[in-house]
């Protein structure tokens, strides 16, 4: 998803686990704004928008400085580990959890 969105220019990318259910459409329209507007605001790499790893949400900038990790890192870990924890790729991304929603 992440090399997707760099090679197609998308400015943002919400991935969602296939067991994500979302109760209100027009409500979480809405949280996406503003969780665009935090990862702006914050120059955040990834921000999670689930207390796992079911939601998150990437810019362009931040899928761009992910896949050049982990093409330089290797993937060493279960691939939501690895984004979770900076330290997996020498501390070099962000992680913001964003999780009051929920």
């Amino acid at each position: 998803a992440l090399q997707y969105q760099v090679e197609e220019r998308l400015p943002w990318m919400l991935r969602l686990e296939d067991d994500v259910r979302i109760a209100s459409v027009p409500a979480y329209s809405r949280m996406l704004d503003e969780a665009c507007t935090v990862q702006a605001k914050k120059n955040v790499t990834l921000l999670q928008l689930s207390h796992f790893l079911e939601a998150s949400l990437t810019s362009l900038a931040g899928a761009t400085r992910l896949t050049a990790l982990i093409r330089n890192a290797g993937i060493r870990k279960a691939i939501d580990q690895q984004l979770m924890k900076p330290e997996v790729m020498g501390g070099r991304h962000t992680v913001k959890r964003w999780t009051e929603h929920w």
